[in-house]
């Protein structure tokens, strides 16, 4: 199996070169499952107390849990608990999620994320994997050394970035 680590920072042109990278054949692409609206991302990051800094042959189990998955083309969990960390992670206000990212006190919403949310389900109907990074300027060396993807920099000129948030 081939692995592709894309990464940028936000309003780089990562999601573009992620789908078109993703639709070459026996290709899945895996959209930012360290992400701020991904449930399991949130207990993976948890306890980093901001964006996730790891040197390489450091331990972070679940965070490894959440790269394992995304490079083994993970698909949604089904499972109940899955679904509703899903749902509450999806229903819970910016605030509240950009606040349960940097404290550690959590509201009771996003406690019960934590505790539901599971990795990604393993699929096997595909070759290569390209899973996608905005939030991985800290851990870019961890996941390398770790899972030996092939890693592409999406890179944009600042000025083009900025624009497209106008």
């Amino acid at each position: 199996m081939s692995r592709v680590l894309l990464l940028g920072v936000p309003r780089s042109g990562t999601t573009w070169c992620g789908r078109v990278l993703g639709q070459t054949d026996q290709t899945i692409y895996v959209n930012e499952p360290d992400g701020d609206t991904e449930a399991f991302a949130l207990p993976a990051r948890s306890g980093f107390n901001g964006p996730p800094s790891l040197s390489i042959g450091q331990s972070a189990e679940a965070y490894e849990r959440l790269w394992r998955g995304a490079f083994d083309g993970a698909g949604r969990p089904h499972s109940v608990g899955a679904r509703v960390a899903r749902y509450l992670n999806s229903s819970a206000s910016s605030a509240e999620r950009f606040s349960a990212w940097f404290d550690s006190d959590f509201t009771p919403r996003m406690r019960a994320v934590k505790r539901l949310a599971k990795p990604g389900e393993l699929r096997s109907d595909f070759l290569n994997v390209v899973a996608k990074s905005v939030r991985a300027e800290f851990t870019a060396e961890w996941i390398a050394d770790r899972f030996k993807p092939t890693v592409v920099l999406v890179e944009r000129s600042p000025m083009n970035v900025l624009a497209s948030w106008i």
